[in-house]
């Protein structure tokens, strides 16, 4: 458990610390605009009603640039935002688990116990058992 929790740390570590590589994000950034600026004149030779023009392009650059948005959210994940993940309250369970592993209930190894119990529907004698195609060959029969 605390090597998972280690391994969870260092992997958390590696997401807040590591940038998304800067000429990809630059390159992304322009690819959007170069897109918002030819859009518009590409969908006008495609349609011929211009409010169905516009609705095409509102659409495409919408989504586009709400995409790139998100995208950006999700690089930096740990923080004030709203939309952050909350490092301390994880960071407050985690340590909440560990403190049940020293517990001295979580210290004792689980045995068999020697009275055991059997459920009373494995004990019937009259259990009907019978493979999917004996169940559809009956079925057949019966429908004939």
């Amino acid at each position: 458990e605390l090597g998972n929790g280690m391994i969870a740390f260092h992997d958390a570590m590696k997401i807040s610390y590591i940038p998304f590589p800067f000429p990809y994000a630059q390159t992304c950034d322009c690819l959007l605009i170069l897109h918002w600026l030819i859009v518009a004149f590409v969908t006008a030779s495609w349609v011929t009603s211009p409010p169905w023009g516009a609705v095409f392009v509102v659409i495409q650059v919408l989504i586009l640039w709400s995409l790139n948005y998100i995208a950006r959210e999700i690089e930096n994940p740990f923080g004030t935002d709203a939309n952050d993940i909350d490092g301390r309250q994880m960071q407050e369970e985690l340590n909440r688990h560990l403190l049940l592993l020293l517990q001295p209930e979580t210290r004792r190894t689980p045995r068999l116990a020697e009275d055991v119990v059997l459920c009373e529907f494995i004990q019937e004698e009259e259990i009907d058992v019978r493979s999917f195609c004996e169940v559809w060959k009956d079925l057949d029969d019966s429908s004939a």
